[in-house]
């Protein structure tokens, strides 16, 4: 089956004002679920967003979307920063459902005689 990926934001940090725009967001903290039948892994962290007061597409914080801010995330990230935390969970739940068997130590058969 293959693994689905969910990700969402959990919280958001703001400045109260940056270049007279307010409640500027400058940390995010994301969450990326990977769920592969009954089996799912998270993981978490923070994020810095880089804010350009020259950008005309400022939105108000009471007007952002999750799905901006993941955009936000995502850019931050970058295509291999995203790639690479997917790829950390895939591992997870591959361990998960076919964990490794490691070789064991046993007792001499010779030396209980």
């Amino acid at each position: 089956m293959a693994t689905t990926y969910i990700w969402s934001i959990d919280s958001m940090s703001t400045l109260p004002q940056v270049n007279g725009f307010t409640d500027v967001v400058v940390l995010c903290k994301w969450l990326c679920v990977g769920v592969d039948g009954q089996t799912s892994v998270t993981t978490e962290d923070f994020t810095k967003i880089t804010f350009n007061s020259s950008n005309p597409d400022y939105i108000p914080y009471s007007q952002l979307t999750e799905q901006k801010v993941l955009e936000w995330v995502f850019a931050s990230l970058g295509a291999d920063g995203v790639s690479s935390i997917e790829q950390s969970i895939q591992g997870q739940i591959n361990s998960i459902l076919t964990p490794l068997v490691s070789a064991s130590a046993q007792p001499l058969p010779w030396a209980g005689a």
